[in-house]
Formats: structure tokens, C-alpha cells, sequence
């Protein structure tokens, strides 16, 4: 939510082609920052697990150990490649002169402290394993508070986009240091050694490498398909076609990424359940899950298709909003997202990651496909479409393969689900009625108030909703 406050920020204080200079920095950094080849993704699986085994320290400690005798040389490879980008940036993008210096200095920044953070990387992702969720949020909030501070002091310093990628940078390191503080000083017996013997290291958790490997081509088929939109506009269209996607589809992102923490936030228990053979308490946050995101991304959904012209008209002006187009496909991607991310999650805590990378493979040459064409032809809008129509049929196909696998035990409350469609319909008729009253004489106060009609009817619906208590509950 605090970076949502950056975009109207650097557009007032440094223009368009900044935004979306910053906007296709960040997603060619995604790419890179593969290097690690899903071995994240991996560490905090086998930590989770191992947290409620005999001798959990020592099993801990180890594979912490291995893991980051491996970050040092991912790391390596990381910041050779940043450098290598940086070199090669002026020929890949059409920008400015000041822009393309900024972009060399930011980027040679990163590359430098991608070296530096090695002995304090991870902590982060142990702390997720050890299930103190509370406290990545706060580090979270903090770090996304310093950001957008270090954003307006710099941007207000004439650093241009520079300062931007400054912020961000200075974030990190924040983030990077509280959580390597709380995590030693809760469990200083699970602090990882001084061994880079890389070899001897990966020999001892010789599973996690396998595992990994699938999670990686999970990791780069993600990046390809979720996060490279600002870069195609770029690439077909220039940087300010890459601020105008941006700033169309962050109130839509911000939103459902709501629902996605949701997930990851269970993501631990789930891990500790399935790795202690607790099938039945698997299965029932499996269903419960399953219901509290079919209510939050279908509210999500409808919200999006009411408000996000007008929310971004106000925010950032008409001009930075890409259309129709643009917003149907913002709404569709956050029911189709938002069950790809549950689905994608659980299959790999069953730790079949190769059924996933399989299927993400496939979606990612269909939406390479997709998104050059549509692009072509339909501009940003068909950008952001090609996303959601190339994840539907991964959506469904991943859902089937785990009803199939886990079999939930509890069917959901259909009452309460019927109920919860006749409140969002209801919030649904009364914006559409408020608009028509209202849309003559449109301002921020009326927005304002057209949000909370839309929430009041939601919450009607959602009062008796009982899969989401009991999930509360589970």
C-alpha cells in the first residue's frame, strides 16, 4: 500500500519516462535475481519441515549452512550480470541521456551490494520457516516505509531516477539486517556456520538441490508471465507505454496480493503438516483456503471492474489509465492469479515441483505467444490480457491434479457461499446505481463513498460466511 503512494510522487516530481524507467528496471531484475535457481524456495520448504523433528536445531543449522555456501556463488553470478545489463542497457531501451546514466550507477550499486549481503541473506526466509509471520510483516512495512521516504528525500533532490533505485536499495539493506537481528537473537542455536565448502555443503542436503532445480524453472516461467509486462511495453512502446501499464494495473496488484499473503501466510503450517503426515488437517486448510479465496478474489474481481478507471483517474490523472481493456484483464488475473498462486503453492509443499514446472513451461511459450500479438494488435491493454487467458487453463489443470492428490475431506458450506454471491451482487447493483447518480458531478469524496457502499454490501455478505471462521478458527 505504501508504494502505491510512489507512482503520482515520482510522476509529479520526475515525469513519465521515469516511472517507466524504474518500472522495467525492477522487472529485468526479476529475471536476474533467478541466479539463485529456486534454491529460496527450497530453503524454506526443508527448514519448515524440520522444525518440528527430533534434533530440529542441528537439522536446521545444516541445511541453513548449505545454503548459503551455495548464496555465495549465486550471488557471484547475480552481480555479474547486473553489471553486464548495466553495460549493455543503453542499447536495449531508448531513453534519455540523464536517464541511462542514472540507470548504470543504480544498477552498478545493486551489483555491488548483491556481494556485500551474502553473510546476511536468508534470515529473512528462515524466519518465514520458523512461522514468525508477524514479524516479516513489520520488517515488510518498515522497509516499504523507508522506501517511499527515501523516494520523496531524493526524487526532492533532483536524483531523478537514481534515487529512486537508491530508495529501494536502502530499503533492502534495512529489511535485510532487522531480520538477520531477530532471527539470532530468537534462535541463536539454528544460527548457520562459516563453511563455504560448497561441495561437501551439497552433499549433505543432496534432496533440496533436486527439489530446487524444478522450483526454478517454476521461479523463471513466474517472472516471464507475471512480471513481464513492463518490459514488453518498453520494448513495443516505450517507457512512457511501460508507466501507463504500471500505474493501470497496480490498484488491481496491491489488492489481490492482499489475499495472496493470505497463502503464504499459511505457507509454514502447511509445510509442518504434510511433512509430519497430517493428511486430514492438510486436506481441510486445503478446503478452507480454497473457499476464502474463491469469496476475496471474486470481491477483488468486481472491484476492480467498478473502480479502477476512476481510482487511477483520481490518483494519477486520465492519461496514466490504459483503458477497459486494460481493467477487464486486471479483474480476470485476480481470480485466475489468485488460484494459480493457492494451487502453485500446494503443490509444491506435496513436493511435486516437476508436475508444476512442467506445467508452467507450457504457459510460458503460450504467453510469449500471446503477449507479442496481442500486444501488437492491442496495445497495453492486450499486454495485460495475455496473462490471465494463457493462466486459465494452467488454473484448472492444476486444480484438478490436486483434488485428485489430496481428496479434501470437507465439502464446502454452499449455504454460505450462495449468500456471500448475493451480498456481492447486491454491492455490486448499489455502485452501479450510485455511479449513474452520482457520475455527472465525480469527485474524490464520491469515489470515496462509492468504495464504501461497495464494502458495506461485501461485509453483508460475507457476515455468515463460514468457511472463512473456520478457517480463522483452523
Amino acid at each position: 500500500m505504501l508504494q502505491a503512494l510512489v507512482a503520482p510522487l515520482v510522476l509529479a516530481l520526475a515525469g513519465r519516462e521515469v516511472l517507466g524507467a524504474y518500472a522495467i528496471i525492477y522487472q529485468a531484475l526479476a529475471y536476474l535475481a533467478l541466479m539463485d535457481f529456486g534454491s529460496v524456495q527450497a530453503l524454506e520448504r526443508y527448514l519448515a519441515q524440520c522444525v518440528g523433528r527430533p534434533d530440529a536445531d542441528g537439522e536446521f543449522r545444516e541445511i541453513f549452512t548449505a545454503f548459503r555456501a551455495f548464496l555465495l556463488c549465486s550471488n557471484l553470478a547475480f552481480s555479474g550480470l547486473v553489471l553486464l545489463f548495466a553495460a549493455r542497457f543503453a542499447s536495449m531501451f531508448s531513453m534519455s541521456g540523464v536517464l541511462l546514466h542514472d540507470a548504470r550507477v543504480g544498477l552498478i550499486c545493486i551489483a555491488l551490494w548483491a556481494l556485500l549481503r551474502t553473510p546476511l541473506s536468508a534470515f529473512g526466509s528462515a524466519l518465514i520457516a520458523t512461522q514468525n509471520l508477524a514479524a516479516i510483516n513489520v520488517i515488510a512495512t518498515m522497509s516499504n516505509a523507508l522506501r517511499l521516504v527515501l523516494s520523496v528525500v531524493f526524487l526532492k533532490m533532483h536524483l531523478s531516477l537514481l534515487g529512486l533505485m537508491w530508495a529501494a536499495l536502502g530499503a533492502e539493506i534495512l529489511g535485510t539486517l532487522v531480520s538477520r537481528y531477530i532471527f539470532l537473537r530468537k534462535y541463536p542455536g539454528r544460527a548457520p556456520l562459516w563453511e563455504w565448502r560448497l561441495l561437501a555443503a551439497m552433499r549433505r542436503v543432496r534432496g533440496m538441490w533436486s527439489y530446487s532445480a524444478n522450483a526454478f524453472v517454476v521461479q523463471l516461467t513466474t517472472v516471464i508471465i507475471f512480471n513481464s509486462a513492463a518490459l514488453f511495453a518498453g520494448w513495443m512502446h516505450g517507457p512512457v507505454a511501460a508507466s501507463v501499464l504500471y500505474t493501470t494495473q497496480l490498484p488491481g496488484l496491491v489488492a489481490y496480493n492482499v489475499v495472496f499473503r493470505l497463502h503464504d501466510n499459511f505457507g509454514p503450517a502447511l509445510n509442518e503438516m504434510w511433512g509430519s503426515a497430517d493428511n486430514t488437517g492438510f486436506a481441510r486448510a486445503f478446503r478452507h483456503l480454497a473457499d476464502a479465496s474463491l469469496a476475496l478474489s471474486a470481491t477483488v474481481g468486481c472491484g476492480i471492474l467498478l473502480f479502477n478507471g476512476r481510482v487511477i483517474t483520481a490518483w494519477v490523472g486520465g492519461v496514466q489509465y490504459a483503458g477497459i481493456l486494460a481493467t477487464v484483464a486486471v479483474a480476470v488475473a485476480a481470480v485466475s492469479y489468485t488460484f494459480d498462486h493457492l494451487y502453485g503453492q500446494l503443490v509444491l509443499v506435496v513436493g511435486d515441483a516437476k508436475v508444476l514446472a512442467r506445467v508452467c513451461c507450457v504457459q510460458a511459450i503460450a504467453y510469449l505467444i500471446a503477449v507479442i500479438v496481442l500486444g501488437r494488435y492491442l496495445g497495453v491493454g492486450g499486454i495485460l490480457l495475455a496473462g490471465p487467458v494463457t493462466d486459465l487453463p494452467k488454473m484448472f489443470y492444476l486444480r484438478n491434479w490436486l483434488y485428485r492428490r489430496v481428496q479434501p475431506s470437507h465439502s464446502s458450506d454452499y449455504r454460505a457461499l450462495v449468500q456471500f454471491a448475493g451480498g456481492l451482487t447486491l454491492a455490486v447493483l448499489a455502485c452501479l446505481w450510485y455511479f449513474r447518480t452520482f457520475g455527472t458531478a465525480w469527485t474524490r469524496l464520491n469515489l470515496i463513498t462509492g468504495i464504501v457502499l461497495f464494502g458495506v454490501f461485501v461485509l453483508v455478505g460475507c457476515m455468515r460466511l463460514l468457511p472463512l471462521r473456520r478457517l480463522l478458527r483452523a
